[in-house]
């Protein structure tokens, strides 16, 4: 029981040193301690160094194809859009497959951009 009551006031006084640290910074006007951050447009950025770029080029010529061909040919999550279009057909799989598609798209996207591929 003692235990018990030592946690909470250690909890308690944690909680309000933190709170006290926001409602610090909150007042302050101390323009130094506040930095924007500006987004950058993704196409701008290049990556050339020893670590990534390996690991970006395998990911454009090993990675996406085995995506592609999995939602394509081994799932048959591609035919689900087509029978979803034709307005024909059963879904397969499970009822979320279709963000697999989503998730391989955008891969693919984000890797044209840097690496086209006409």
């Amino acid at each position: 029981m003692k235990l018990k009551k030592i946690f909470q006031a250690i909890t308690a006084i944690a909680i309000s040193v933190s709170c006290t640290g926001c409602i610090q910074n909150l007042l302050s006007n101390d323009k130094a301690s506040t930095k924007k951050i500006t987004p950058i447009d993704f196409s701008h950025v290049k990556i050339n160094d020893n670590f990534w770029s390996p690991r970006l080029k395998n990911h454009v010529s090993h990675t996406l194809p085995v995506c592609i061909d999995q939602i394509e040919n081994k799932t048959g999550r591609i035919l689900n859009f087509e029978n979803a279009a034709k307005r024909s057909g059963e879904h397969s799989g499970i009822f979320y497959d279709d963000s697999d598609v989503y998730k391989a798209l955008e891969g693919i996207a984000y890797s044209l951009i840097n690496n086209p591929n006409p």
